[in-house]
């Protein structure tokens, strides 16, 4: 039995670690073609709809640019839209929709990690939040070495990022310590420790948004 409950549990690990990647990619599947208003959760969506998703239009209707054309929508009962928007189109709005509700840390880990529209206010807003989230677990360390772990909070994201959306770190350790100042010779007593307790830190951002959109997302799957 305990080989048993040990794949079991290795089968829930993968399953969890799969519904995360899906989540991710229809975040970024959202925003790709969602133009967002900022002011407020109603406001009417825009979509860019590539020509091919429409019907072709005679002479006198097509004033299409570029092969695209804007329509607002607002979801008010799904199915009963007389506009031609994709079915997906309403399930992109509602990942927008979660994603603009999470708290502010969330939200801006979610938006600069996973959509190409996101601000610099999204990208400094998460690099204060995560440093908020581990400062005081610094408090003891001297000057020198505090503006050192400052500077690896930016690296960090970076990396906790791109390993998030390509499987591959975006910094090795050779080079955290080139930007850093910090030597190689106490990198893997003192500060590789650091480094990972960050890596956890902005994991449990990443996971606690990731879940709250899952309960959004979750029951429309991509081959639905």
């Amino acid at each position: 039995m305990p080989n048993a409950r040990k794949y079991t549990e290795g089968a829930l690990v993968e399953q969890s670690f799969h519904q995360m990647d899906w989540v991710r990619l229809r975040i970024a599947q959202a925003h790709s073609v969602h133009i967002k208003e900022r002011g407020g959760d109603n406001a009417a969506a825009q979509y860019n709809i590539p020509k091919s998703h429409l019907k072709k239009p005679g002479p006198a209707e097509g004033d299409l640019c570029g092969g695209l054309t804007t329509i607002k929508a607002r979801e008010v009962r799904k199915g009963k839209s007389s506009l031609p928007l994709p079915v997906w189109a309403f399930d992109d709005s509602r990942i927008v929709r979660a994603v603009n509700r999470l708290p502010s840390e969330q939200r801006r880990w979610v938006r600069y990690a996973y959509t190409a529209d996101y601000s610099w206010d999204d990208e400094s807003g998460a690099v204060a939040d995560l440093w908020q989230a581990i400062a005081d677990q610094f408090a003891s360390l001297r000057d020198d070495s505090l503006q050192k772990v400052r500077g690896m909070v930016y690296l960090c994201l970076q990396d906790y990022k791109h390993l998030r959306t390509t499987g591959k770190p975006a910094h090795r350790p050779e080079r955290i310590r080139l930007l850093t100042g910090v030597p190689e010779g106490n990198w893997r007593r003192d500060w590789l420790p650091r480094w990972r307790l960050m890596q956890d830190a902005i994991k449990a951002i990443d996971n606690a948004a990731l879940a709250s959109i899952l309960e959004v997302a979750g029951d429309r799957r991509l081959d639905d």
